[in-house]
């Protein structure tokens, strides 16, 4: 009885051991895992990082997005008018799709960048008639004042890129 009894205990030794080692390449499995995330500018590591989502999870979805409307356009098979009607819908699902989101993601890093964001300014300016015939700046830039004439009370912008291939500066 006493024998079956330390038989019993030396299984149970030798059954804990053989838990003890599986648990030890189980966790050393996960570490080998978190190190190699550890390293460098590794996939893992990469992948783990919100700043990669930020800046190209649209890119992403729209190239799934690409693939799937392509594979369902090109295995169509209806009439003339069917095929016409998908690939409108697809383009127009297109535009509605990554124009807005690329024009709103690149004001949002220009906004990020800028402390006034300039983006998409067209102004016409009426000029002389005969001699402009009104000027299109693309982009005005406010002129930094000097510190002797920081009292006095006025706006200086230079437009650049004008209809007309004229640079003026309007005070």
């Amino acid at each position: 009885m006493i024998g079956n009894a330390i038989q019993q205990a030396g299984d149970l030794a030798d059954h804990v051991a053989e838990s003890t080692e599986q648990l030890k390449k189980i966790c050393g499995l996960h570490d080998l895992v978190a190190s190699e995330a550890q390293k460098g500018k590794g996939t893992i590591r990469v992948l783990l990082t919100r700043a990669f989502w930020d800046k190209y999870i649209y890119h992403v979805v729209f190239f799934i997005y690409m693939i799937v409307a392509l594979y369902i356009v090109s295995k169509r098979v209806g009439n003339l008018f069917y095929r016409f009607y998908d690939w409108i819908c697809w383009l127009l699902s297109w535009f509605l799709f990554w124009v807005p989101g690329f024009q709103y993601s690149f004001a949002i890093q220009k906004a990020k960048n800028n402390k006034k964001n300039y983006i998409n300014e067209l102004y016409m300016i009426k000029g002389n008639e005969k001699e402009y015939d009104g000027i299109y700046c693309l982009k005005f830039i406010l002129l930094k004042k000097k510190d002797k004439t920081k009292n006095v009370k006025y706006d200086l912008n230079l437009c650049y890129g004008s209809y007309n291939g004229l640079v003026c500066i309007w005070g």
